[in-house]
């Protein structure tokens, strides 16, 4: 037998075509106020996430981004300082670091706790090119790295003094 209200076959009694009526209760819906107070921290929220927080740099992340070296040792690093751009990415999963030093690939855990940030044990290829003083120097920031700082949209790196080591960019997307 059907009722005139909305209904769905019994499951319990197969297709003998019993029907039970399907019960449609309003919700009471919240005033106004709170759901846009539920909206905006939401939002908030969301955004608070998407900026990966970060204790020294206006809450912009520095992990799982490609970095570009634009500065070294307070001076400009040439943009052809050889065959590949010195780079690091730090990847947030594994704690790994990687990158180029320009000439070489290198591969390491990194260890981050808070604006402290070191490279304890860093591995590199070992193949010889033109830009080797700015591969030696960049390898050798990595090592006297003990903090990280943003400015703007720049990362840098700092010595147990404070003393700027390098300074990088986020790479160009290919």
């Amino acid at each position: 037998m059907r009722s005139s209200t909305c209904s769905t076959p019994d499951p319990r009694q197969g297709n003998r075509g019993r029907w039970l009526p399907i019960a449609f209760s309003r919700r009471p819906r919240r005033p106004r106020r709170a759901r846009t107070a539920s909206a905006l921290a939401l939002a908030t929220g969301l955004l608070a996430c998407a900026s990966g927080g970060s204790a020294s740099g206006g809450g912009a992340a520095i992990e799982d981004v490609a970095w570009r070296l634009v500065a070294l040792d307070a001076g400009p690093v040439a943009p052809d300082a050889g065959p590949r751009a010195p780079t690091l990415t730090l990847e947030s999963a594994s704690r790994r670091a990687f990158g180029s030093g320009g000439c070489n690939r290198f591969t390491g855990g990194y260890e981050r706790d808070g604006a402290s940030l070191r490279f304890p044990a860093l591995a590199a290829t070992k193949m010889a090119c033109d830009a080797m003083a700015t591969e030696t120097a960049f390898f050798a920031a990595l090592d006297r790295t003990r903090s990280w700082r943003r400015a703007g949209d720049r990362l840098e790196l700092l010595d147990a003094d404070g003393a700027l080591l390098a300074a990088f960019a986020p790479a160009a997307a290919p």
